[in-house]
């Protein structure tokens, strides 16, 4: 659901994307198996924004060529 949250709002920089932290942070509060499973899901959630919004959102070519509109890899870093 936050994933889709995120395609809709278009922009993986929305305060949206924090709502990522409370599910990791759920996930560490329950078993073992299950924290590593909700911390692979949200990596992947994010990786699945970011995606859209590079490729479909501005589009492959518009989004390596302006650098106003790309994220910056330490900022991916931090989130991933």
């Amino acid at each position: 659901m936050i994933t889709l949250l995120g395609i809709v709002a278009r922009d993986p920089r929305t305060p949206l994307m924090l709502l990522f932290f409370i599910v990791m942070l759920s996930a560490a509060a329950a078993v073992a198996e299950a924290g590593v499973g909700g911390d692979a899901g949200a990596w992947m959630g994010y990786a699945i924004v970011l995606a859209y919004y590079a490729w479909w959102v501005i589009g492959w070519d518009k989004y390596y060529a302006t650098p106003e509109l790309r994220i910056p890899r330490s900022t991916e870093a931090i989130w991933i």
